[in-house]
């Protein structure tokens, strides 16, 4: 499959934590795995399925960053997130 990226991805393998409300306000809390970044995005492994669109922070023990969840794909019985960072983040070097 042919990459169709504008940026290079740092490949990281880091425990983090994800966290969003859902429509309800309801809060959620999803132990995940970093496994890369970009100055603009973010590669997560995680064990429950999060919708696109949906506005997330994820906690590490370096930081924390928040985006939106711009695709969720099934991969095994884990799922494979593309985020993109926002804007005010999109800078950090961490």
């Amino acid at each position: 499959m042919r990459e169709h990226r504008t940026e290079a991805r740092a490949g990281i393998l880091l425990q983090v934590e994800i966290t969003w409300e859902d429509d309800a306000g309801n809060p959620h809390v999803v132990p995940a795995k970093l496994e890369d970044k970009s100055l603009s995005g973010l590669g997560i492994l995680a064990k429950q399925e999060i919708a696109a669109g949906q506005k997330i922070i994820v906690k590490s023990p370096s930081g924390q960053y928040s985006g939106t969840v711009m695709y969720c794909r099934r991969r095994g019985e884990e799922y494979v997130l593309g985020v993109r960072k926002s804007p005010t983040e999109v800078t950090d070097q961490t």
